[in-house]
């Protein structure tokens, strides 16, 4: 039976799909909208041709998902080919710089898998393994809001109440429950160092007098009252909420995470390697 090969350049809302004979001639070359009707024509149109068929796609999971989830279902062969491998030959073939296209890119893809016998075979991934990434991706998601929001929670204490923001560990529990409550100089020398640590060891805060001590010591190194301080310590104590929130969610992620890492047949072997725990563990199986 003779051979084609289709490559899809995967995008969110839609794919290009340009599908080669044995020759490299293009037999079809079009958009295709990302939703399971119009892959799963694009699957019987490539099918009719009556090829023995090779697939290629640029990304091995996340938009191209669903497409992957269709030719898995229909025993299609389907090979990876890197992003990296793209650029190559777009530099290859187009060496004056030409613009970029999907469609350039989807026959690209093509001609990879057509020329090229050293590329992976995507194969389906367990439900397991697919939980792993959604949950490894959601993480990745959770840490980098909690990085912006420290960044905003230290420029809003440098602009009213810089001594405390030297003084305390924003990244720490302890002082995202003070903040919450403290967030200007005159507050914490009214409540005074009893109160404030009252407060802290309600709260469960370890080391609450010392972080008390800390934040007296800086509210009596500011008098001056700066421009918009009960503003700044509105969104400071806002912003404290939100990581002390963000830290609650990314801690029941670990746990499902440490829990699934932990089912999967792998995990023992990869645990048992130098520096590698279950969050690293995960991070290397998706």
């Amino acid at each position: 039976m003779d051979e084609a090969w289709v490559g899809v350049d995967a995008g969110k809302g839609s794919h290009w799909a340009v599908m080669l004979d044995e020759r490299g001639e293009v037999l079809f070359s079009r958009k295709v909208a990302n939703n399971e009707s119009d892959l799963a024509s694009l699957l019987n149109e490539a099918l009719s041709f009556g090829f023995d068929l090779t697939w290629a796609v640029d990304q091995p999971g996340g938009t191209a998902a669903l497409l992957l989830t269709l030719l898995w279902e229909s025993n299609q062969r389907v090979l990876y080919v890197p992003g990296i491998a793209v650029d190559r030959a777009r530099d290859a073939r187009f060496p004056s710089g030409e613009a970029k296209t999907d469609a350039k890119d989807a026959r690209l893809i093509a001609e990879q898998a057509r020329m090229r016998n050293d590329l992976g075979a995507l194969q389906p991934a367990d439900e397991l393994l697919v939980e792993l990434r959604l949950l490894v991706a959601r993480r990745r998601d959770l840490v980098a809001d909690r990085t912006r929001a420290i960044s905003r929670l230290r420029d809003a204490l440098v602009a009213s109440f810089p001594a405390l923001e030297r003084a305390l560990d924003p990244k720490s529990k302890g002082a995202l429950i003070l903040l919450e409550r403290y967030q200007a100089p005159d507050a914490l020398r009214r409540s005074g160092r009893k109160r404030v640590e009252a407060y802290l060891k309600k709260r469960g805060v370890r080391n609450a007098s010392r972080l008390a001590e800390a934040a007296l010591g800086a509210a009596n190194a500011q008098s001056a009252r700066v421009p918009a301080q009960g503003l700044a310590a509105r969104i400071v104590a806002q912003i404290a909420g939100e990581l002390l929130h963000l830290n609650e969610r990314i801690d029941a992620l670990d746990g499902e995470l440490f829990e699934l890492f932990c089912a999967h047949p792998l995990s023992e072997i990869l645990t048992s390697l130098s520096g590698m725990g279950p969050l690293l563990g995960a991070e290397f199986l998706v």
